[in-house]
């Protein structure tokens, strides 16, 4: 969430008949329904804004139609379509190893249905070393998750020593859920086979 979708009616054969549609999007919260909407388009557009394990959605579309010589009518309604939306989150990993493997060579934070992100990062000193947001930040998009990007594991350019840092998040989820999570980080900056040669 949001979501905006559009909805098709994709109707066949109909030019012989005048047909009106009728669209009804439901919320169902807590197993209270409430109409959010009806619409009267053959393509109609909607955006869900609310997500979460207690919210879930129900669209069905009922027509009628009347031939345009004979003037027979009828009616049908369509399968309803009911989804939920995932609800925010934000999960903060605890290390990485910026040592050019390839492997976890960036710290990442894993999001989900974010309205706005923000970080810093800071050494043992409370020095800033890194900070970026939703705007500045490369991201990276798997499995239904937003990876945002935040640190290489360089300060001025050169490589930090290891050790632990410390971050900072600050971020609303579509959900109105507003998150302040502060956590450590471990740099391993040694590769194994540098490990095993010592």
């Amino acid at each position: 969430a949001p979501l905006a979708v559009t909805f098709m009616a994709n109707p066949v054969d109909t030019a012989e008949y005048e047909v009106l549609y009728e669209w009804s999007i439901m919320q169902i919260k807590n197993n209270v329904e409430r109409l959010l909407a009806k619409r009267n388009e053959e393509v109609t557009a909607f955006t869900f804004t609310e997500g979460g394990t207690d919210v879930t959605y129900r669209v069905t579309l009922a027509i009628t139609y009347r031939h345009r010589d004979t003037g027979i009518e009828g009616e049908g309604e369509g399968e309803p379509v009911t989804f939920s939306l995932r609800g925010s989150s934000v999960h903060l990993y605890n290390a990485f190893s910026p040592n050019g493997d390839g492997v976890n060579d960036v710290f990442r934070v894993k999001t989900q249905s974010l309205l706005s992100f923000r970080m810093k990062i800071f050494n043992r000193w409370g020095q800033e070393i890194v900070s970026g947001d939703q705007n500045t930040l490369p991201a990276v998009y798997e499995d239904n998750y937003t990876y945002y990007i935040c640190w290489d594991g360089t300060y001025h350019g050169s490589r930090v020593e290891d050790g632990v840092y410390f971050i900072l998040v600050e971020a609303e989820g579509s959900d109105g859920i507003k998150y302040v999570r502060r956590g450590d980080i471990n740099v391993l900056t040694r590769s194994r086979k540098e490990e095993i040669h010592e």
